[in-house]
C-alpha cells in the first residue's frame, strides 16, 4: 500500500503505483535492437535486389523490350469489335476509320513517353539517393514528413457530422429558496472559488496542485504528460455554479494548449471519465463545440487499447505511440509519392520504426492479477462512448463497449459474482476478489447508467444489473453486532467485513436503481440505500476530524473504523457525500443535508489552507498531517455535490441527466434522438 500521498484516487479508483520494471506485464512489448538490425538487412537487401536490376542491366534493345511489356500492361491496346472492318479489310477502332485508329496510337506512345520519362527520373532519383548515408536519408524524408503534417494541421480537424443536440434542461441556477440552505449554498460556491483560484495561480495547466508547496502536481494515471486535469474535471462544476469568468478561463486553456500528441502512457479508465466525460459535460452545458471536438481527438487515441486477443482493453495507452498516429502517418503517402524513391525509402524505414507502435501501444498494471484488466476500469466506458457513437456516427465507440458486455455474459460467474480481474489475452479470470469497492465499484454503476441513459429502453443492462445486485446482496451485504449494514469484500470464498470510503456510493447508486427494480422491490433498495447512508456516516462521525477513513472494519468489536494507519487518511473523496445528494433527492429527509454540511465544515476546517485544498493522512488526530494534494475529483465531485445538496431539484433533474463516475452530466438519449444496436424499447 502506497503512502496516502501518493494516492491520487477518485471516485471510482483503483490503488495507484508507480509503474516502474517490476510492474510490467511478462510480455514483450517491442522488438530487440539485434532483432531490428537483422529485420533492416533483409529490408536492404529486398531494396537493392530490386533495383540493382535496374542499375546493372545494359541500355540495349532487350532492356526496351522490358521496358515495352511493362507499359503494355499498363496501356493495353484498343481492340476492334469483332466484325467490324474497315472496306480494305482493316480492322476499324471504335467504327471511325483510320483518323480514329491514328489518334489512338498517338495518345498510346504519348502514355509510353510519359512513362519512360517518369522511369528514367525514379531511376536518376534512386542513384542520387542510394549515394547519401542512411541518416542523411533518415533526416531528408523527416523533413518531408513535417512539412507535410504542418500543411495537415494548418486544414484543421475534419468537421464533425451534424446531430441534434438532446435536450438540456436545468443547467443552472437552483437557488434552494430557504435564505439558511442558500447561505450554505454560497459557503461551497466560495469554497469551490478558492480551490480554482489556488489552481489557478500556483498549478496553472499541471493536473494537480500542491496546495501547501504552492506548485503543480501530477500523478503515474497521466504518465509524464500536463493536460490540465483539474481545468477539464472542474469545468462543469465551474458552469452550474454560475463562475462564467472562470469557466471561461479553462475553455481558452484548453482552445490554446490542450494537446494530446504527447508521448504519455495515460490510464484509459482515468482519461475517459474525467478528460471525455468532462469535455463531453462541457460541450453539452455551454454547447461550445471545442469540448465536443477535444473529446473525439482523445477518444480515438483511446481506440488501440481495444487491440487485445479478447477486446477488453489495457489499462494503460501510450497517446503518442497509437494505432490513430500511425494511420494519420500513412495517409502522407499521396504528398510523398511525389518523390518516387524517398517513398519507398520512407516506407522501409517506417516498416522498422513503427513495429514496436503494435505491440507497444498498451499494457496493464504490474500489480494486476497475472496481467489482468481490471473490471471497475474496462467496465466503466459505456456512457462516454455511446455519446462518441451518437456525436461523431461512429459506431466504432459503442461497438467497443457492447462486446465487452456480451462477453462477460457468457462467462461463467463464481455465486454470480463478478471477480475483479479478467486477463485481456486468455479471456479468463484472474484472482476471485469481488469487490463493491475499489476495483469493481463503477462496473455496477455504469449498468445502471446504461439503463437510465438510453431513456430506460437498454434492458439487457438493467438485468445485467439487477442480477449482480441480487449476487452482492446475498454473498456480501451483511449487518454488524451493532446493526450498521456494510458490503463486504469476497476474497477466494472468504467474506472481508470490511468497508471502503469508495463503496459508500452504492448507497445512492441503490437509491438510483430502486425504480424499476424486479419483484416490486423498490422500496427495499431505497431502504438499503439508507442504511449504507448511515453506517458511512458513522465512519465519518467516529472520527476525531468528522471526516471518513479510507477503510473501516467490523470485527473484533470494532465497526466502521480505521484500524492500520494506512487506512486512517481522507484525500477530499465524494462517495459518501455523493450517497447525501441521491439520498436526499430521493427521500427530501433533512438529515442528508444536515449530514452534508457537517462534512463541509469539516472540509473547510481541517483541509483548507492558503493554497488550496489538501488532504490528511489521519482523521483520528486533532493535529493531522498534509498529504498535500489537491485532487482534481475533489473540484469534479466532492464540491459539485455538496453544491447540488443545498440546490433545489430544479438543478440538473436526474429525469434529464445522469452523472458519469467523476459527476460529470450526459444527457438522456432519447429514441427521438438515437436508435442504438442492441436498445429494445420497452411496451
Amino acid at each position: 500500500m502506497t503512502t496516502p500521498a501518493l494516492l491520487p484516487l477518485s471516485g471510482r479508483r483503483i490503488p495507484t503505483l508507480s509503474p516502474g520494471a517490476a510492474s510490467f506485464p511478462h510480455h514483450r512489448a517491442t522488438l530487440r535492437l539485434s532483432e531490428k538490425f537483422i529485420l533492416l538487412l533483409i529490408l536492404s537487401a529486398f531494396i537493392t535486389l530490386c533495383f540493382g536490376a535496374f542499375f546493372f542491366l545494359p541500355d540495349n534493345s532487350k532492356h526496351k523490350r522490358f521496358d515495352l511489356g511493362l507499359e503494355d500492361v499498363l496501356i493495353p491496346h484498343i481492340e476492334a469489335p469483332k466484325g467490324a472492318k474497315h472496306p480494305g479489310g482493316q480492322v476499324v477502332i471504335h467504327g471511325q476509320g483510320d483518323h480514329d485508329e491514328h489518334r489512338h496510337r498517338e495518345e498510346e506512345e504519348s502514355l509510353r513517353d510519359k512513362i519512360r520519362a517518369d522511369h528514367e527520373r525514379a531511376l536518376q532519383e534512386a542513384k542520387e539517393k542510394l549515394r547519401k548515408s542512411r541518416d542523411e536519408l533518415r533526416a531528408e524524408i523527416q523533413t518531408e514528413k513535417s512539412k507535410v503534417l504542418e500543411d495537415l494541421k494548418k486544414e484543421g480537424p475534419k468537421p464533425l457530422p451534424p446531430v441534434p443536440m438532446p435536450k438540456v434542461v436545468g443547467v443552472n441556477d437552483g437557488d434552494p429558496g430557504e435564505p439558511d440552505i442558500k447561505e450554505k449554498r454560497d459557503k461551497i460556491r466560495e469554497m469551490m472559488k478558492h480551490a480554482w483560484d489556488s489552481y489557478r495561480q500556483y498549478g496553472w495547466g499541471h493536473n494537480e496542485l500542491k496546495p501547501l508547496a504552492k506548485k503543480g502536481h501530477s500523478t503515474n494515471i497521466f504518465g509524464n504528460s500536463q493536460m490540465g486535469a483539474t481545468i477539464v474535471d472542474a469545468l462543469d462544476s465551474l458552469y452550474m455554479m454560475g463562475l462564467h469568468d472562470e469557466f471561461k478561463d479553462g475553455q481558452e486553456w484548453i482552445e490554446q494548449n490542450l494537446d494530446f500528441s504527447v508521448n504519455a502512457e495515460v490510464s484509459v479508465f482515468e482519461v475517459n471519465i474525467r478528460f471525455i466525460g468532462g469535455l463531453l459535460a462541457a460541450y453539452y452545458l455551454s454547447g461550445q463545440e471545442v469540448f465536443k471536438v477535444k473529446a473525439v481527438q482523445l477518444a480515438e487515441k483511446l481506440l488501440p487499447a481495444f487491440n487485445t486477443p479478447t477486446g477488453i482493453p489495457w489499462a494503460m495507452v501510450n497517446l503518442k505511440r497509437s494505432v490513430s498516429d500511425h494511420n494519420a502517418t500513412l495517409d502522407l503517402r499521396p504528398q510523398l509519392q511525389q518523390s518516387h524513391f524517398s517513398m519507398i525509402l520512407y516506407l522501409m524505414i517506417q516498416s522498422v520504426s513503427v513495429l514496436p507502435v503494435f505491440s507497444g501501444v498498451g499494457r496493464n498494471w504490474g500489480w494486476a492479477s497475472a496481467g489482468s484488466s481490471i473490471l471497475a476500469e474496462f467496465g466503466t466506458l459505456h456512457m462516454e462512448f455511446v455519446h462518441l457513437t451518437y456525436l461523431t456516427g461512429n459506431p466504432a465507440y459503442y461497438q467497443k463497449v457492447m462486446h465487452i458486455r456480451k462477453l462477460l455474459a457468457k462467462m461463467d460467474r463464481p455465486n454470480g459474482l463478478y471477480p475483479n480481474y479478467l486477463n485481456p489475452r486468455t479471456g479468463r479470470w484472474g484472482q476471485h476478489h469481488t469487490s463493491v469497492g475499489g476495483l469493481g465499484d463503477s462496473f455496477y454503476e455504469y449498468l445502471l447508467k446504461a439503463w437510465l441513459m438510453s431513456d430506460k429502453t437498454d434492458t439487457e443492462a438493467r438485468k445485467t444489473y439487477d442480477d449482480a445486485i441480487e449476487a452482492i446482496e446475498r454473498h456480501l451485504i451483511r449487518k454488524s453486532n451493532g446493526g450498521l449494514t456494510f458490503i463486504g469484500e469476497w476474497k477466494n470464498g472468504h467474506l472481508e467485513r470490511k468497508m471502503g470510503h469508495l463503496t459508500c456510493f452504492a448507497g445512492g447508486m441503490f437509491a438510483l436503481g430502486a425504480d424499476g427494480s424486479p419483484d416490486d422491490k423498490a422500496g427495499h433498495y431505497l431502504q438499503l440505500g439508507a442504511e449504507i447512508a448511515h453506517t458511512c456516516h458513522e465512519s465519518y462521525d467516529r472520527t476525531v476530524l468528522k471526516l471518513g477513513p479510507e477503510a473501516f472494519k467490523f470485527d473484533s468489536g470494532l465497526e466502521a473504523v480505521a484500524v492500520r494507519q494506512n487506512e486512517k487518511y481522507y484525500i477530499l473523496r465524494p462517495e459518501v457525500i455523493e450517497t447525501y445528494w441521491y439520498m436526499w433527492r430521493f427521500t427530501h429527509d433533512p438529515k442528508y443535508r444536515q449530514w452534508g454540511w457537517e462534512a463541509a465544515q469539516a472540509i473547510d476546517k481541517y483541509c483548507r489552507v492558503s493554497g488550496g485544498f489538501s488532504g490528511v493522512k489521519d482523521v483520528y488526530s486533532s493535529n493531522p498531517t498534509y498529504d498535500d494534494v489537491q485532487q482534481s475529483f475533489f473540484l469534479a465531485e466532492t464540491l459539485k455535490y455538496l453544491y447540488l445538496l443545498f440546490s433545489s431539484d430544479d438543478l440538473m433533474p436526474l429525469e434529464s441527466w445522469v452523472f458519469n463516475t467523476e459527476a460529470h452530466p450526459l444527457p438522456v438519449l432519447h429514441l427521438a434522438n438515437l436508435t442504438l444496436p442492441g436498445s429494445q424499447a420497452q411496451r
